[in-house]
C-alpha cells in the first residue's frame, strides 16, 4: 500500500455546518451516524440522542449546540421557553440565517478565522509541534503519558477532520492545567485548567434530542444578568475576530463562557494516501478564568459548595466534582436542590421554575446524566460518566428530597458501621498488633467498595420507588411511607451484610480467625439492628 504523504500548500476545507462530523442516532436507528451543526439542529426532533464513545465529546457537543441555541432564540424568560417548546422542533429560518451568517467562521481549516483556534498561529510561530493525538485524553502523547485507554505512545496517528473537531470541542473545557508549549517570545508556559475539569456536569436527557436540548436551555437574557453577569459585548467564540490571548480574564457573558477558549490551537491539515487529515496541531496557553472561584457565577450544569471559611487563596464555591473512591449517587443530594451548604446547577433550578409556572409537567421522569474527569496532577486519571433515573419532582419537592436526604444518610451511617467493624476484625486478626500492620491488614480485608457498589442499582430503583410511594397527607404529599423506604432499609441491611462476609470469606479456618468472624459478624449485626431500628418509628405514616 503507497503510504504517501505530502503537505500541499492549497487551502483545505471542513465546514462544520455542512460536513457530518457530529454522532448522533436517529429515532429508529440502532447505530450512531455523522450530521453537520445544520442537519442536527434542523432535525433535532427526529434524532434519538447525541452520543459519541467520549462522554467528555458528547457533554462538549451538547453544551457547542446550546451556545448556537442561545444565541439564535435567547430565550428570555418562560414564555418564550415554552413557545419554543411547543413548538416540537426548532424553528428553522432563523437557523438557517444565523449559520448562513456565520458560515465561514465554522470552517475547520479557515485561513484567518478557523473554527475554535487561532488562526494567526503559523508553524514557525513555535520550535515544537504535537501530535494531534494530545488532543484526546483517551490517547496517550507526549505530555499526556497517563491516559484513560491507551497508555502506549503512538507514532504517525492521524485524525479524520471529524474526529479532530470533536476533540477540539473538547479540548477548551476540559483540558488539564500544567506548561504547554510557547509561542515564540514568549515566557510563560504554565496554564489553568478548562473550566469543566474540575466539575461534574449534569445534563438531563429527553425522549429526543429535542427535548434534551430544551431541557438544558436555560433563561438567557443579557440585558439583565440572566443566567450569568453579562456585557453587550458577549458572543460566541466564532463570532469574534479579536484573537484568543493569553490572559486573565472573566468571560463577557454565558456565551463567552460557554466557547471558552482556554487554549491557542491550531490544526496543521494534509494529504495522506489521497484524504485529508490532520497530524500535527500547536497548543498553547489561552484565556485564563480568573479568579477561578468566578466559576459559579457563570455555570449553570455544576453544583457547587458552599465553605464559608475559605482562607486565602481558597475557593469559597468549590464546584462539586468526582471522586475516585466515591460514585455521585452519595451525592445525588447535593445536585437535586439548594441548602445552606451548596447550590444546585441552575439547570436543574430552571426546570424547577418552569414546573412552578406551568410550563412543565411535574411528572416527568428523564435520565440525569453527569459527566465529569478526576486528574492526577497535569494528566486525566479516568473519566466519569453515571446516570440516575429521576423525576423531575427532586428538584422542587421539598418533602420528597427531605427523605432522600434521610435515605442516604441510613446508607452513610451503616457504611460507617462496617468500616469500625473491619478496623475491630483487623485488630482482632493479628496478635499484639502495631498500628501499620492493622492499617495493612484493613486494606487487605476492605470490603466497604463492595458495600457500596451493591447498593448502586437498588438506589436507582429506590429513586422511582421513592417518587412514586407518594400520599397526601392533611393536603401535603408525603413519600416513602407505604414501601420505598423499607425497601431501602432491606437494602442496606443486605449489602451491609454481605460486604462483611466479602472480608470474612478469604480468612484461614484457624481459631484465632474464626472467633475473629463471630464476633465482627456479631458486632456488625447489632449495632445494623440498632441503627435501622431508630430509624423505624419515623417509618410510620403521620396523622
Amino acid at each position: 500500500m503507497n503510504n504517501t504523504r505530502w503537505r500541499i500548500e492549497i487551502m483545505h476545507s471542513f465546514n462544520l455546518v455542512d460536513e457530518p462530523w457530529i454522532p448522533v442516532r436517529p429515532i429508529g436507528a440502532s447505530t450512531t451516524q455523522l450530521m453537520g451543526l445544520r442537519d442536527v439542529l434542523l432535525g433535532a426532533h427526529a434524532i434519538r440522542e447525541l452520543v459519541d464513545p467520549s462522554p467528555l465529546v458528547t457533554v462538549s457537543l451538547h453544551r457547542l449546540l446550546l451556545a448556537i441555541l442561545h444565541r439564535v432564540f435567547g430565550p428570555r424568560d418562560d414564555a418564550e421557553w415554552a413557545e419554543l417548546y411547543g413548538g416540537g422542533s426548532f424553528p428553522p429560518q432563523p437557523l438557517e440565517d444565523y449559520l448562513q451568517r456565520w458560515h465561514d467562521r465554522f470552517d475547520l481549516f479557515h485561513e484567518k478565522y478557523p473554527f475554535y483556534q487561532k488562526g494567526s498561529i503559523q508553524r514557525q510561530s513555535v520550535t515544537k509541534l504535537w501530535p494531534v493525538t494530545r488532543l484526546a485524553p483517551e490517547i496517550a502523547s507526549p505530555g499526556n503519558a497517563t491516559t484513560l485507554f491507551d497508555h502506549t505512545l503512538p507514532e504517525g496517528v492521524a485524525f479524520t477532520p471529524d474526529r479532530a473537531a470533536r476533540y477540539l470541542v473538547l479540548l477548551h473545557p476540559f483540558t488539564v492545567g500544567g506548561l504547554f508549549g510557547l509561542l515564540k517570545g514568549e515566557k510563560d508556559k504554565a496554564a489553568d485548567a478548562g473550566p469543566l475539569a474540575k466539575c461534574a456536569v449534569v445534563l438531563l436527557r429527553g425522549r429526543t434530542l429535542f427535548e434534551t436540548l430544551m431541557l438544558n436551555m436555560v433563561r438567557y437574557d443579557p440585558e439583565f444578568d440572566e443566567p450569568c453577569p453579562s456585557t453587550p459585548e458577549d458572543s460566541p467564540a466564532w463570532e469574534r475576530d479579536d484573537d484568543t490571548q493569553p490572559v486573565d480574564r472573566l468571560p463577557k457573558g454565558y456565551l463567552d463562557y460557554l466557547t471558552w477558549q482556554s487554549r491557542r490551537v491550531r490544526l496543521f491539515p494534509e494529504v495522506q494516501d489521497g484524504r485529508v487529515v490532520v497530524r500535527e496541531v500547536i497548543i498553547v496557553k489561552g484565556c485564563q478564568l480568573r479568579p477561578t472561584e468566578e466559576i459559579a457565577n457563570y455555570e449553570t450544569m455544576v453544583a457547587f459548595r458552599k465553605n464559608p471559611r475559605a482562607g486565602k487563596g481558597e475557593n469559597p464555591r468549590p464546584p462539586v466534582g468526582f471522586r475516585e473512591d466515591r460514585a455521585m449517587w452519595r451525592d445525588s443530594h447535593v445536585i437535586f436542590q439548594s441548602t445552606d451548604t451548596h447550590t444546585q446547577p441552575r439547570s436543574l433550578r430552571w426546570i424547577a421554575e418552569l414546573i412552578a409556572m406551568g410550563r412543565l409537567q411535574e411528572e416527568h421522569r428523564l435520565p440525569l446524566e453527569i459527566y465529569g474527569i478526576i486528574t492526577d496532577q497535569a494528566n486525566i486519571k479516568l473519566w466519569r460518566h453515571e446516570v440516575l433515573p429521576v423525576s423531575t419532582r427532586y428538584f422542587s419537592d421539598r418533602n420528597l428530597y427531605s427523605q432522600l436526604q434521610r435515605a442516604l444518610a441510613m446508607a452513610e451511617s451503616v457504611g460507617q458501621e462496617l468500616d469500625r467493624t473491619l478496623e475491630q476484625l483487623a485488630r482482632d486478626l493479628l496478635p499484639n498488633p502495631n498500628r501499620d500492620e492493622i492499617n495493612n491488614l484493613r486494606k487487605a480485608i476492605n470490603a466497604t467498595p463492595t458495600y457500596w457498589a451493591s447498593l448502586e442499582v437498588p438506589f436507582h430503583h429506590f429513586l422511582l420507588e421513592l417518587e412514586a410511594d407518594r400520599q397526601l397527607v392533611q393536603g401535603r404529599p408525603i413519600y416513602g411511607y407505604g414501601y420505598a423506604m423499607r425497601n431501602w432499609m432491606d437494602a442496606i441491611k443486605q449489602a451491609g451484610r454481605l460486604a462483611l462476609e466479602f472480608a470474612v470469606s478469604g480468612l484461614d479456618g484457624n481459631a484465632r480467625n474464626l472467633r475473629a468472624a463471630v464476633n465482627a459478624r456479631g458486632r456488625f449485626n447489632g449495632r445494623l439492628n440498632t441503627l435501622l431500628a431508630q430509624e423505624a418509628p419515623g417509618l410510620e405514616l403521620p396523622a
